[in-house]
């Protein structure tokens, strides 16, 4: 239920994510991965069946948010800067798939089964208010210069961030992604005013 809930939603989020500010996609999809997560909580002693159905959706809002988040941070950088960040979400997500099973095993152990979706949904529903909160003291990206979004798998391969790389300086260097005003080569873009 988890990957298809992922196939199903990864290109609908992307896809509102070039269209419109990827904080606003990233801070609603965040949201609303948190409240689907605690959902399944009166779900969960109940019916399996409606359970999956559940967790399917909240697979297909919360995985989906890893390639929206790298294609917002290459938004405010410059190619030669995108390895780099990239590599940086790879090992943030290293951390938190190492030390997330155990703080949460550990407090399914202390507090009950449940605690899988109230911990799942409790940290989106606090990342979300803080890219709430974001939004408020830092302005949108000025429209223009976004890149698309390329799903990724949750721990790409050095290849893909090299493909990724490749496509984003093609692009930058084309001026494709950017019809109004031009951005010099390894400047990151300027917010709006």
């Amino acid at each position: 239920a988890a990957v298809v809930g992922t196939i199903i939603m990864q290109w609908p989020i992307g896809a509102l994510s070039d269209r419109f500010d990827r904080r606003k996609v990233l801070t609603i999809t965040t949201l609303l991965a948190g409240a689907a997560s605690i959902a399944c909580i009166p779900l969960s002693p109940g019916n399996p069946y409606v359970l999956m159905f559940a967790t399917g959706i909240f697979c297909g809002l919360a995985l989906p948010l890893y390639s929206v988040c790298i294609a917002y941070i290459n938004d405010h950088l410059a190619p030669s800067q995108m390895i780099a960040a990239s590599g940086t979400l790879v090992l943030v997500g290293g951390l938190g798939a190492v030390s997330g099973p155990l703080t949460v095993a550990a407090t399914m152990d202390w507090l009950g089964t449940t605690w899988f979706f109230w911990s799942m949904g409790l940290a989106h529903l606090f990342t979300g208010l803080f890219g709430l909160f974001r939004m408020t003291r830092r302005r949108a990206l000025v429209k223009g210069r976004r890149l698309s979004v390329t799903p990724t798998a949750v721990h790409p391969s050095s290849a893909a961030f090299e493909s990724m790389q490749q496509h984003a300086r093609e692009d930058w260097e084309s001026g494709e992604d950017a019809p109004g005003d031009a951005v010099q080569d390894d400047k990151p873009p300027q917010e709006q005013k």
